[in-house]
């Protein structure tokens, strides 16, 4: 089981996310499942659309984004729309803005894309170091102010945190407290001046 996410009208319905690509759905609680999908790809993680009805994601870690706009019943795959970007359908992490309507991020070993359209167009967003030059994990953006982004970059065994208040036209930089590898970042969703991060043990 790689990931689990609900429907935000109908909390009974739940999907269920498996590494090999099968996606199940219950609309019990859990009481019954029912195969809903199954990806012909190695699938990493399930969103649910905050802001849209029936709206689901599902990441692949090396074939894209996947959209379904009926709860799972059929889906498409975004793959194409992110051809222009090297490298930009090797996952990272992904986010769907909690309050502003169809504005998606995607993580990839490219660097960091932004959507307006719920994934039909995408844009790069320019950072500090180049595209497929960094190894991005942590990433989180202000749900009260969209243009407040932050992430972290792993160069060479090294990393840095970066924060930019204007949507990426600047950044500034913070070194890390620890030698770890910063995999995970989150915003306080009603305190943004707090900020977690979570650290892993680089493999060896």
């Amino acid at each position: 089981i790689s990931s689990l996410a609900f429907n935000p009208v109908r909390p009974r319905e739940l999907y269920l996310l498996v590494s090999n690509g099968d996606l199940l759905r219950t609309v019990d609680r859990g009481g019954t499942w029912q195969l809903l999908y199954r990806f012909e790809a190695e699938t990493a993680e399930l969103f649910a659309d905050p802001r849209e009805t029936d709206v689901l994601y599902v990441a692949s870690r090396t074939e894209g984004l996947y959209r379904s706009l009926d709860a799972g019943i059929t889906w498409e795959s975004l793959r194409e729309n992110m051809s222009e970007f090297p490298g930009a359908i090797e996952y990272r992490r992904f986010y769907a803005h909690p309050t502003k309507r169809n504005l998606l991020y995607w993580v990839s070993t490219y660097g960091i894309l932004r959507s307006a359209n719920g994934g039909d167009t995408w844009e790069s967003i320019d950072l500090i170091t180049p595209p497929g030059s960094a190894q991005i994990y942590g990433f989180a953006v202000n749900s009260a102010n969209e243009n407040e982004i932050y992430y972290t970059a792993t160069i060479n065994n090294r990393s840095t945190f970066y924060r930019t208040g204007d949507g990426g036209t600047q950044w500034a930089t913070k070194q890390l407290p620890s030698g770890q590898l910063p995999t995970v970042l989150y915003v306080h969703a009603t305190k943004p001046e707090i900020i977690y991060l979570g650290m892993t043990i680089p493999p060896r």
